[in-house]
């Protein structure tokens, strides 16, 4: 008896155990949440690590320092951008000595990527309002006093770990060992071994089974792992392992992923069943041969930079040579040019002197006479007699006149002459310039050829055509001056929707939830967009300028813009060529990739084209707001069908979906209408019911999961995302 109440009190202390390890694994991880602040959107992420209490493990020194026993440490590791510069940030809030966000104290800063190691007092941890808030002027006086900012709208991931222990300058350069079997979980845990029979980091639990299993293990220190391990779970769902392969989307997927992401496909084959005999199978063979084409392309790109080194090194020494040639050069020219001044001066300076010699010369002859004949006049009007004073003024006034009329005759030729310097405005002064370097750079051939890999070894199956559509959520679109939303598309990674506001200048730019980013500014109002596969641009059309414009989609920037024959309003991409539309002109302009103006085709016998969607081959659809319909038309103007019915009610939109329906968004009967390739219908998938309002404009994500709609009532525009399935 008293054994077997033992069993219970250790089974009652053993669950008890579990218990407390389970209720601290739930309150270790708090919810994740946003900050803004200006173009910096900070992800949080908190991890509590154990019980807040007093340090014990901080060193006398730093306990000194914080002046205070009852708080708890915050280390906040930040994924910062390529463009912050970490010296001076760290520099910067290691000269702080005040709180930061009224909080927080830095206790050091670590420059690896950003890691800052601040205290804070136990009550503001354990309420999590009063610690989102501190966390959040904590960031606000750190983005303030190291000015810190992005370009564009930047996700940056920060994560906090709170902590009643103060982590040690010292171990902070040691590199942290994760567990190999843990992290082949997703799960993250210090590792203390090192098996050397199963070359793998083992933390304590993973040893613990391990030598419990096996006994004949040799363990060691923990070894920092220079391969890259491949995450073998679930990306989604990180305890689940993949169980079936999806092929219609090419993809592993686990059971939750199948129930939830893959319910339309018509097939997801069991693991075992793709992956039988696939050491035998043209797609390992096909990867096998990609694998190394790849690294002999990337060994020749390596080459080529180790090229580039050296010739940029040995031509930086040429140039210099070249530089100091030229240099002589430009002064023995100088030299040259200076000699040639100087003869230009003793030459002008004789042939003046003698000039200026002569007319003195002539001169002082005159002056002389004069002062003869002032002397003369000067004693005979003191001493002589009335007849003398007489004669003689008789006959100096012929005189006085003749030295007059010489005198007349030489101050036109008497000028001041000064020799300046006129330098050559066509010469710098001084010399700014010997001359330009230029970079010429050639595109190396390296003959890589991107290798098709087969895909698994399973029968193809057929798409099949989503029959639900649910709603996720609602996004207001709101801008200062207001909205016109006339189009929108999705960018080809799915993470970005692009909004035309015809009110503006501006392309507004949405994340894939919802989030407003960032606008773009482009020459003139603009109405349609279209997004040119595989390359970071997309091309909008600017009807009040008949034109189009494209923009970089990956920096969001405007770029080149190219003229069209008359109005243009809706645009999209067939095989590679632009087609743009106007809504009254009726013309279809046919443009190459660049932009360049290559055919305008008529289409006969239609009314009103509102927008153009690609269609097979080189078609496009279109919808007719003068007679409710919707058409197939080839680039060259050849009609392929055209539906038209009762039910449908002022068109806008077109769009297809992977098996190549027609998806008709309708202002005047509200609903989205679905029809066949061929022109015929099939159902209706929204309407009222559903929250469809005037849809003016729709768009598949590009693996057609997710229906972009927008609706316009009475001048307000909102985005409703539905799931397909």
């Amino acid at each position: 008896m008293k054994e077997q109440t033992q069993n219970f009190e250790t089974i009652a202390e053993n669950t008890g155990a579990m218990k407390n390890e389970i209720v601290d694994e739930l309150r270790r991880y708090r919810e994740d949440y946003r900050i803004h602040m200006r173009n910096i959107i900070f992800e949080v992420k908190t991890v509590v690590q154990s019980d807040l209490a007093s340090p014990t493990n901080s060193t006398f020194e730093e306990r000194q320092c914080l002046q205070n026993d009852n708080i708890c440490y915050v280390e906040w590791k930040l994924a910062t951008p390529s463009n912050w510069n970490i010296d001076d940030i760290k520099k910067t809030l290691e000269n702080v000595a005040s709180l930061i966000g009224q909080w927080f104290r830095i206790v050091f800063v670590y420059k690896g990527s950003l890691v800052i190691y601040t205290s804070v007092p136990v009550h503001k941890v354990k309420d999590d309002k009063d610690f989102q808030l501190a966390v959040h002027l904590f960031l606000k006086d750190v983005v303030e006093r190291c000015d810190l900012d992005t370009v564009t709208k930047t996700i940056i991931i920060l994560e906090l770990v709170v902590s009643n222990e103060i982590l040690s300058r010292q171990n902070i350069d040691k590199p942290t060992v994760s567990c190999d079997c843990c992290n082949s979980k997703n799960s993250s845990t210090r590792a203390i071994h090192h098996c050397i029979e199963c070359q793998e980091n083992l933390c304590h639990k993973c040893t613990s089974v391990l030598t419990g299993s096996l006994s004949e293990h040799n363990l060691t220190h923990p070894k920092v792992s220079r391969k890259e391990t491949f995450q073998t779970t679930c990306f989604k769902h990180r305890d689940c392992a993949f169980d079936f392969f999806c092929v219609d989307h090419d993809c592993l997927c686990c059971c939750y992923c199948t129930d939830q992401e893959h319910t339309s496909c018509q097939k997801s084959i069991p693991l075992e069943v793709a992956a039988k005999d696939v050491k035998h199978s043209p797609m390992l063979e096909d990867f096998s041969d990609a694998l190394s084409n790849l690294k002999t392309a990337f060994g020749k790109a390596i080459t080529s930079q180790n090229e580039n080194i050296n010739n940029i090194d040995d031509d930086a020494a040429i140039i210099v040579k070249q530089v100091k040639l030229n240099k002589a050069e430009i002064i023995t020219r100088l030299d040259e040019l200076q000699n040639e001044i100087k003869e230009d001066i003793y030459a002008i300076r004789k042939k003046e002197k003698a000039e200026s010699e002569s007319k003195k010369s002539r001169l002082i002859q005159i002056a002389s006479r004069i002062q003869n004949m002032s002397a003369q006049w000067y004693q005979t009007f003191k001493h002589g007699s009335e007849n003398e004073i007489f004669v003689l003024l008789n006959i100096c006034k012929w005189k006085f006149m003749e030295h007059e009329a010489s005198l007349r005759d030489v101050i036109p030729t008497l000028k001041k002459k000064l020799i300046t310097f006129m330098p050559q405005k066509a010469v710098p002064k001084p010399v700014r310039l010997l001359g330009s370097i230029e970079l010429q750079s050639s595109q190396y051939n390296f003959n890589y050829k991107p290798t098709n890999i087969q895909q698994v070894q399973v029968p193809v199956t057929v798409y099949k055509m989503p029959t639900k559509f649910t709603l996720d959520y609602k996004v207001e679109i709101k801008q200062f001056g207001g909205v016109s939303v006339t189009g929108l598309c999705v960018t080809d990674d799915n993470r970005r929707i692009l909004l035309c506001n015809h009110q503006s200048t501006k392309l507004l730019v949405y994340s894939d939830i919802g989030d407003y980013l960032q606008d773009c500014e482009l020459s003139g109002d603009l109405w349609d967009i279209a997004v040119i596969p595989d390359e970071d641009k997309a091309v909008v059309t600017l009807p009040k300028e008949n034109s189009v414009q494209f923009i970089d989609i990956k920096t969001m920037t405007a770029g080149s813009k190219h003229s069209v024959p008359d109005h243009c309003y809706s645009v999209t991409i067939v095989n590679q060529k632009i087609s743009v539309c106007g809504i009254y002109s009726r013309n279809l302009h046919i443009l190459d990739k660049h932009g360049n103006h290559i055919i305008t085709v008529k289409i006969p016998g239609t009314g009103y084209i509102h927008y153009l969607h690609p269609g097979p081959d080189d078609s496009v659809y279109y919808t007719d707001s003068t007679y409710n319909g919707v058409s197939c038309v080839t680039l060259n103007g050849e009609e392929v069908f055209r539906y038209t019915s009762q039910h449908i009610i002022e068109p806008r939109n077109v769009i297809t979906d992977k098996k190549g329906n027609l998806y008709v968004a309708c202002i005047g009967s509200n609903d989205i209408q679905r029809l066949s390739s061929n022109g015929e219908f099939i159902d209706v998938i929204l309407d009222v019911k559903n929250g469809i309002n005037h849809p003016c404009g729709m768009t598949f994500r590009n693996d057609f999961r997710k229906l972009f709609v927008l609706n316009e009532c009475e001048n307000l525009y909102s985005l409703l995302v539905f799931t397909c399935s």
